[in-house]
């Protein structure tokens, strides 16, 4: 007699259904034994979901469509008790009897699970005692099975990852910013995170503006939007079989993501979650960030204590110290009292809407004298703009300077043709080794003329790369002559260039013979420094310009930045 079937096809998750165990596989089976049996389908249902919880959404489904006197449903097949539940055998039990209450069979396409059969039937009667499976004892034992190897494989995989996580391997998908790599350890083959190349240059960012606590987040939004932020593409798939229906992600970043990102420790190189106990963990690799750079750019939210080799993770940190160089107040230590001449302070106030402003201010002993953070700033910028290097140094300076580098130009064109030299004489001994391969006609002397002209083709490419890397420095020299020579006539652009505030003060401090007060500024007096004292009042010689304490870092900057070109009138001034 034909009957009515349904097909039940199911997979755990989305790494079965990728790499075995297929839906497509399972529709085959029951198809062809629904066919065999010369029944008719009337629904296939394919399922991705966990077949050991007890309420599954879609499971349930199933279970409503086959009790329903109206679909006609005769029996519900699958591929074997375990694509049906993992949940043990009393799960298995209840699902099996509301089905059978509705006249409902089930089968597997393995054949463990066998028809009813009924004690009193050739006397023609029957009874609900008289009813049984005889294959009821395997199919629990089936169902019990299932459950054990679920136990098994979980306890196994998340026991393992628990352990590899707590002695800081990566067991997750690779957070924004890194990228996963295996690597050989005492532990065997084991994933760790490395920065990607482009992702990690905006955590980093991220971080270092946020930990000077002189950008708002909003400006640090900006900032990593306009480097190319964008969140990885996410694929969304159809929650009941899994298949692709669309993409999401690439987005932008939001002041909220902003704050999100900046607490996540891993960026700091430490795991920090429920399978580390809810303690920090210090990965086996290195962070975007250090950990003083995470404290900073978190301001006490989240803040990292390290005692020897361990860490403590402390949430809504009260107690924060003060930074004694803040960024946003790079002046409080440089510009004086105009009372008191002691160094100005600086901190924030907020007004009536909120809205925190910054003063550098002072109250020592008189009355309480206050400046607005960004009035100062101007004048500074502004007194800096007129300080100009006089003609007479500005030349001298040139002179012993072009001296110093003309002899390091000199020694470079020596090294040059050395180098070129011996790629020449390299070239005539592989000219000779090819002539005598074409007269020669032993296979065995070809073979070593070959391999002594490989080897003398390999000390080619060697010179040749050190004769580049020397003519490269020579040009690197003149882009260096050329932008000292700027400097020297524009000394405001090694002030301004500085993004650093803290640098950028200690350069401030290097114009100056003595401190300036705040109104030496404003009135265009303050006492310049004894270059600039020098180049005005006395004579100047070439014994003056030894450098002193405290110019130093304007002349190892000169050999640290990238010279901007200069056409050649501006070479010489």
């Amino acid at each position: 007699m034909n009957k009515n079937a349904v097909l039940l096809c199911r997979a755990s998750d989305l790494k079965q259904i990728i790499e075995g165990d297929s839906l497509e596989n399972q529709v085959k089976l029951g198809e062809y034994y629904i066919n065999k049996q010369e029944d008719t389908l009337l629904r296939t249902f394919k399922l991705v979901e966990s077949g050991r919880k007890a309420e599954r959404e879609y499971f349930e489904e199933v279970i409503k469509f086959c009790e329903n006197p109206k679909n006609k449903v005769d029996y519900i097949l699958f591929k074997d008790i375990s694509r049906f539940t993992r949940s043990g055998g009393q799960a298995y039990a209840v699902f099996k009897s509301r089905l059978n209450k509705n006249g409902v069979d089930i089968r597997d396409t393995e054949g463990i699970i066998q028809g009813q059969m009924d004690t009193m039937e050739h006397l023609g009667f029957t009874y609900n005692w008289s009813k049984y499976s005889p294959s009821e004892a395997n199919e629990l034992l089936a169902a019990e099975n299932a459950k054990s190897d679920v136990r098994q494989i979980l306890t196994k995989m998340i026991g393992a990852e628990i352990n590899y996580v707590n002695k800081g391997y990566a067991v997750r998908p690779a957070p924004l910013g890194y990228k996963s790599i295996k690597v050989h350890t005492d532990n065997g083959k084991r994933t760790i995170y490395v920065p990607d190349e482009k992702e990690a240059l905006w955590f980093k960012t991220m971080f270092e503006m946020r930990s000077k606590n002189i950008y708002t987040d909003s400006e640090i939004v900006e900032k990593v939007n306009g480097m190319g932020f964008e969140t990885r593409e996410i694929v969304k798939r159809d929650k009941q079989t899994k298949r692709i229906i669309g993409y999401s992600g690439k987005c932008k970043l939001t002041v909220k993501m902003l704050q999100k990102y900046i607490t996540k420790t891993v960026y700091a190189g430490l795991f920090y979650e429920k399978w580390t106990h809810s303690q920090p963990i210090k990965c086996e690799f290195d962070g975007l960030i250090t950990i003083e750079i995470f404290n900073l750019a978190n301001r006490g939210k989240v803040y990292i204590e390290k005692s020897d080799s361990n860490y403590k993770l402390i949430l809504n940190r009260k107690s924060i110290q003060r930074l004694k160089n803040n960024p946003f107040y790079p002046y409080k230590r440089q510009v004086l009292c105009n009372i008191c001449k002691n160094p100005l302070l600086g901190s924030a106030s907020t007004n009536k809407v909120k809205k925190s402003l910054g003063y550098y201010h002072c109250s020592r002993g008189h009355n309480y004298l206050s400046i607005p953070r960004g009035d100062l700033h101007k004048t500074v910028e502004n007194v800096i703009k007129q300080i100009k290097f006089t003609k007479e140094f500005t030349d001298l300076f040139k002179q012993v300077f072009m001296d110093v580098w003309e002899q390091k130009r000199n020694e470079n064109i020596d090294q040059s043709i050395h180098k070129g030299d011996q790629v020449k004489e390299i070239q005539v001994q592989q000219k000779t080794i090819l002539e005598k391969i074409k007269v020669t006609g032993s296979p065995i002397v070809q073979r070593a003329l070959e391999s002594e002209y490989d080897e003398l083709q390999g000390q080619l490419a060697l010179l040749q790369g050190e004769r580049n890397d020397v003519e490269d420095e020579h040009y690197k020299i003149d882009e260096t002559i050329n932008f000292a020579c700027y400097l020297m006539e524009h000394p405001f652009e090694l002030f301004a260039d500085i993004t650093n505030p803290l640098n950028q003060a200690t350069y401030f401090s290097i114009f100056f013979k003595s401190k300036p007060t705040y109104n030496d500024l404003v009135n265009g007096t303050p006492e310049l420094s004894w270059i600039f004292e020098l180049s005005k009042n006395q004579e100047v010689s070439k014994s003056y310009l030894v450098t002193p304490a405290g110019f130093e870092p304007a002349v190892f900057a000169l050999r640290r930045r990238r010279p901007k070109p200069l056409d050649d009138g501006a070479k010489r001034g």
